[in-house]
């Protein structure tokens, strides 16, 4: 914690901020289907550094007769990929903050990891052929139980994927989400969601 924050928290002052990152995540839902955002500081050598800002869409895998993958990604960056220079940092998350609904990101770790789920589902469809049938699965998506239940059954049928030696796209699925999904859940930062939540759409 940077002494600045320090201050802001003793004292109770809940203040939206662009904060200096070396890397921070987003999950943010755009035309009915969630995202990501990422940030990244990268130094510039005797220059200034700059602020990769990275806008990720899931793609949905194909298969073929005999359930191989096809398709070989999972993510497809946007091509409004930025760099950001330090001095145009804040402005740029302010615009970025603007164009998103308060309703349309996941706030807090919790509703980041249902979202992150939700495109492990649109990744894999196989998924849904394979456990629609299975409890534990229907309950991370259905909407009326609270999210800790929700949480406990993703828990649950993440174990019985890891598990399941007959399944064949379970490597895939376990390395995407341990080696790719986990990674942005854990960067998920609560300044930006408080970015959103002080100059986003409210109204949509």
């Amino acid at each position: 914690m940077y002494i600045f924050e320090e201050y802001l928290t003793r004292h109770s002052f809940d203040v939206a901020y662009a904060r200096h990152t070396p890397n921070s995540s987003i999950f943010y839902r755009h035309d009915n289907q969630w995202k990501v955002m990422t940030i990244r500081w990268a130094e510039q050598g005797n220059h200034p550094g700059c602020y990769i800002f990275r806008y990720m869409e899931p793609v949905g895998h194909r298969y073929d007769k005999n359930g191989n993958d096809r398709s070989g990604i999972t993510f497809r960056r946007n091509l409004d990929d930025a760099h950001i220079w330090w001095e145009e940092y804040e402005n740029y998350l302010i615009e970025w903050a603007k164009k998103v609904s308060y309703t349309d990101i996941a706030h807090g770790i919790y509703e980041a990891k249902l979202a992150a789920w939700e495109i492990c589902l649109y990744c894999f469809d196989a998924l849904l052929i394979g456990y629609a049938n299975n409890e534990n699965f229907y309950n991370t998506i259905n909407l009326e139980l609270p999210v800790s239940r929700r949480l406990q059954a993703l828990d649950r049928i993440l174990g019985q994927i890891a598990r399941d030696e007959h399944s064949r796209i379970r490597d895939t699925i376990v390395n995407f989400w341990e080696g790719e999904i986990l990674g942005y859940i854990g960067n998920q930062s609560d300044w930006l969601v408080k970015l959103v939540e002080r100059y986003g759409n409210q109204t949509r």
